[in-house]
Protein backbone atom coordinates (compact mmCIF):
# COMPACT_ATOMS: atom_id res chain seq x y z
CA UNK A 1 0.00 0.00 0.00
CA UNK A 2 1.28 3.20 -1.04
CA UNK A 3 1.59 6.21 1.55
CA UNK A 4 -1.20 8.14 -0.49
CA UNK A 5 -3.32 5.15 0.02
CA UNK A 6 -2.71 4.88 3.42
CA UNK A 7 -3.80 9.00 3.37
CA UNK A 8 -6.63 8.24 2.03
CA UNK A 9 -7.78 4.73 3.98
CA UNK A 10 -7.25 7.48 7.41
CA UNK A 11 -9.02 10.30 6.14
CA UNK A 12 -11.87 7.66 5.08
CA UNK A 13 -11.89 6.61 8.75
CA UNK A 14 -11.59 10.06 10.22
CA UNK A 15 -13.99 11.31 8.39
CA UNK A 16 -16.30 8.19 8.24
CA UNK A 17 -17.92 9.73 4.95
CA UNK A 18 -20.89 7.83 3.45
CA UNK A 19 -21.50 7.95 0.02
CA UNK A 20 -24.75 9.99 0.18
CA UNK A 21 -23.18 12.52 2.23
CA UNK A 22 -22.40 15.60 1.16
CA UNK A 23 -19.42 16.92 2.95
CA UNK A 24 -17.34 16.96 6.25
CA UNK A 25 -15.23 19.93 7.39
CA UNK A 26 -12.08 20.04 9.81
CA UNK A 27 -10.79 23.32 10.65
CA UNK A 28 -7.25 23.63 12.12
CA UNK A 29 -4.95 26.60 12.39
CA UNK A 30 -2.99 26.26 9.01
CA UNK A 31 -6.21 25.90 7.13
CA UNK A 32 -9.26 23.70 6.00
CA UNK A 33 -9.66 19.57 5.21
CA UNK A 34 -13.06 18.96 3.68
CA UNK A 35 -14.14 15.78 2.35
CA UNK A 36 -17.03 16.04 -0.48
CA UNK A 37 -19.14 14.84 -2.78
CA UNK A 38 -18.37 14.45 -6.38
CA UNK A 39 -19.83 16.25 -8.65
CA UNK A 40 -18.03 16.92 -12.01
CA UNK A 41 -20.22 20.43 -13.31
CA UNK A 42 -19.42 22.15 -10.05
CA UNK A 43 -15.48 20.81 -9.17
CA UNK A 44 -12.72 19.42 -11.26
CA UNK A 45 -11.36 15.84 -9.12
CA UNK A 46 -7.77 17.29 -9.07
CA UNK A 47 -6.92 20.78 -8.73
CA UNK A 48 -4.33 23.14 -7.46
CA UNK A 49 -4.82 26.78 -7.41
CA UNK A 50 -5.21 29.58 -5.48
CA UNK A 51 -8.68 31.11 -3.88
CA UNK A 52 -10.07 34.38 -3.45
CA UNK A 53 -8.48 35.18 -0.65
CA UNK A 54 -4.70 34.11 -1.56
CA UNK A 55 -5.09 30.60 -0.27
CA UNK A 56 -3.65 27.51 -1.41
CA UNK A 57 -6.37 24.74 -2.77
CA UNK A 58 -5.70 21.01 -3.42
CA UNK A 59 -8.08 18.83 -4.21
CA UNK A 60 -7.85 14.96 -5.23
CA UNK A 61 -9.54 11.89 -5.36
CA UNK A 62 -10.29 10.45 -2.06
CA UNK A 63 -13.02 7.39 -3.09
CA UNK A 64 -15.04 6.97 -6.14
CA UNK A 65 -18.24 9.60 -5.10
CA UNK A 66 -15.95 12.17 -2.78
CA UNK A 67 -13.08 13.95 -3.22
CA UNK A 68 -10.30 15.41 -0.68
CA UNK A 69 -9.75 19.53 -0.61
CA UNK A 70 -7.66 20.95 1.33
CA UNK A 71 -7.26 24.78 2.10
CA UNK A 72 -4.50 27.02 3.38
CA UNK A 73 -5.35 30.23 5.11
CA UNK A 74 -6.01 32.82 3.08
CA UNK A 75 -5.35 36.38 3.75
CA UNK A 76 -7.36 39.10 6.00
CA UNK A 77 -9.85 40.82 4.28
CA UNK A 78 -7.67 44.19 5.12
CA UNK A 79 -4.30 42.39 3.96
CA UNK A 80 -5.93 41.48 0.64
CA UNK A 81 -6.72 45.19 -0.31
CA UNK A 82 -3.63 46.78 1.10
CA UNK A 83 -5.56 49.00 3.60
CA UNK A 84 -3.84 50.75 6.21
CA UNK A 85 -2.78 49.78 9.33
CA UNK A 86 -4.88 51.75 11.62
CA UNK A 87 -7.67 49.77 10.05
CA UNK A 88 -7.19 46.82 12.06
CA UNK A 89 -7.75 48.39 15.41
CA UNK A 90 -11.73 49.09 15.61
CA UNK A 91 -11.17 51.09 19.05
CA UNK A 92 -9.30 53.83 16.53
CA UNK A 93 -11.90 53.63 14.25
CA UNK A 94 -14.57 54.23 16.77
CA UNK A 95 -12.71 57.24 18.08
CA UNK A 96 -11.45 58.60 15.24
CA UNK A 97 -14.44 57.46 12.61
CA UNK A 98 -13.92 60.51 10.44
CA UNK A 99 -10.20 60.29 9.93
CA UNK A 100 -11.16 56.50 9.24
CA UNK A 101 -13.68 56.94 6.60
CA UNK A 102 -12.07 57.58 3.26
CA UNK A 103 -9.81 54.21 4.16
CA UNK A 104 -12.46 52.19 5.53
CA UNK A 105 -15.02 52.89 2.51
CA UNK A 106 -11.86 52.70 0.15
CA UNK A 107 -11.44 49.25 1.84
CA UNK A 108 -14.72 47.82 1.58
CA UNK A 109 -14.91 49.16 -2.22
CA UNK A 110 -11.55 47.45 -3.26
CA UNK A 111 -12.57 44.49 -1.50
CA UNK A 112 -16.37 44.00 -3.42
CA UNK A 113 -13.98 45.01 -7.06
CA UNK A 114 -11.94 42.29 -6.54
CA UNK A 115 -12.38 39.86 -4.14
CA UNK A 116 -15.57 38.83 -3.25
CA UNK A 117 -17.70 36.06 -4.13
CA UNK A 118 -20.71 38.55 -5.38
CA UNK A 119 -20.17 39.65 -9.78
CA UNK A 120 -19.07 43.33 -9.81
CA UNK A 121 -19.71 44.38 -13.51
CA UNK A 122 -17.40 46.70 -14.93
CA UNK A 123 -19.66 49.41 -15.02
CA UNK A 124 -19.92 48.82 -11.37
CA UNK A 125 -15.92 48.83 -11.07
CA UNK A 126 -15.76 51.79 -12.55
CA UNK A 127 -18.08 53.16 -10.50
CA UNK A 128 -16.42 52.23 -7.52
CA UNK A 129 -12.71 53.26 -8.84
CA UNK A 130 -14.27 57.08 -9.21
CA UNK A 131 -15.20 57.34 -5.76
CA UNK A 132 -11.96 56.12 -4.76
CA UNK A 133 -10.14 58.25 -6.67
CA UNK A 134 -12.24 61.28 -5.32
CA UNK A 135 -11.80 59.80 -1.50
CA UNK A 136 -8.09 59.41 -1.83
CA UNK A 137 -7.40 63.43 -3.46
CA UNK A 138 -3.74 64.24 -2.38
CA UNK A 139 -2.66 66.50 -0.47
CA UNK A 140 -2.68 70.20 -1.30
CA UNK A 141 0.56 71.99 -1.55
CA UNK A 142 1.26 76.06 -1.50
CA UNK A 143 3.48 76.12 -3.83
CA UNK A 144 3.78 74.55 -7.44
CA UNK A 145 7.35 73.02 -8.80
CA UNK A 146 9.24 75.77 -10.15
CA UNK A 147 8.48 78.25 -7.35
CA UNK A 148 10.99 76.32 -5.18
CA UNK A 149 13.01 79.91 -4.10
CA UNK A 150 10.39 81.31 -3.53
CA UNK A 151 8.92 78.41 -0.84
CA UNK A 152 12.71 78.26 0.57
CA UNK A 153 12.46 82.12 1.37
CA UNK A 154 9.02 81.47 2.79
CA UNK A 155 10.29 78.67 4.87
CA UNK A 156 12.94 81.19 6.34
CA UNK A 157 10.63 83.97 6.91
CA UNK A 158 8.74 81.62 9.27
CA UNK A 159 11.63 81.34 11.41
CA UNK A 160 12.25 85.05 11.18
CA UNK A 161 8.53 85.86 12.38
CA UNK A 162 9.35 83.49 15.37
CA UNK A 163 11.86 85.62 16.66
CA UNK A 164 10.14 88.64 15.60
CA UNK A 165 6.98 87.34 17.42
CA UNK A 166 8.88 86.88 20.79
CA UNK A 167 10.26 90.56 20.45
CA UNK A 168 6.83 91.76 19.28
CA UNK A 169 8.45 93.92 16.15
CA UNK A 170 6.08 95.19 13.71
CA UNK A 171 7.67 94.60 10.59
CA UNK A 172 6.66 91.49 10.91
CA UNK A 173 3.63 92.36 9.05
CA UNK A 174 5.62 93.91 6.40
CA UNK A 175 7.14 90.16 5.81
CA UNK A 176 3.87 88.30 6.06
CA UNK A 177 2.12 90.32 2.96
CA UNK A 178 4.88 89.31 0.65
CA UNK A 179 3.58 85.44 0.88
CA UNK A 180 -0.02 86.61 1.50
CA UNK A 181 -0.92 85.01 -2.15
CA UNK A 182 0.21 82.37 -1.97
CA UNK A 183 -1.91 81.46 1.58
CA UNK A 184 -4.67 82.52 -0.27
CA UNK A 185 -4.07 79.98 -2.85
CA UNK A 186 -3.20 77.20 -0.26
CA UNK A 187 -6.36 78.12 1.17
CA UNK A 188 -8.41 77.65 -1.98
CA UNK A 189 -6.99 74.51 -3.27
CA UNK A 190 -7.56 72.96 0.35
CA UNK A 191 -11.91 73.94 0.10
CA UNK A 192 -12.04 72.68 -3.21
CA UNK A 193 -10.32 69.48 -2.11
CA UNK A 194 -12.62 69.67 0.98
CA UNK A 195 -15.72 70.10 -1.18
CA UNK A 196 -14.52 67.09 -3.56
CA UNK A 197 -14.00 64.38 -0.87
CA UNK A 198 -17.02 65.53 1.21
CA UNK A 199 -19.09 65.04 -2.56
CA UNK A 200 -17.80 61.50 -2.87
CA UNK A 201 -18.20 60.39 0.57
CA UNK A 202 -22.41 61.23 -0.36
CA UNK A 203 -21.69 59.63 -3.31
CA UNK A 204 -20.26 56.58 -1.36
CA UNK A 205 -23.03 56.49 0.88
CA UNK A 206 -25.54 55.91 -2.25
CA UNK A 207 -23.69 52.57 -3.30
CA UNK A 208 -23.31 51.26 0.04
CA UNK A 209 -26.08 48.74 -0.06
CA UNK A 210 -24.41 47.24 -3.30
CA UNK A 211 -21.79 46.78 -0.71
CA UNK A 212 -22.65 42.56 0.24
CA UNK A 213 -21.52 39.53 -0.29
Amino acid sequence: MTMFSRVRKALRHKFAVSSNEYAKHLYTSLGAVSVDRYESKYKPRWEFSRGRVQERIIRVPLTKTHTLELNSRGKRYLDLVGAPEFLKSMDWIVDEFDASFNALATASMRYHMYHAVTYCSDKRRAQYQDIIDRLNQPEVTMFDPGEEEIENRWQDSRKVWRNKLRGNDPSMLNDRDEFEKYTERYRSRQKERDALINQARHDFVDIMPTLWS
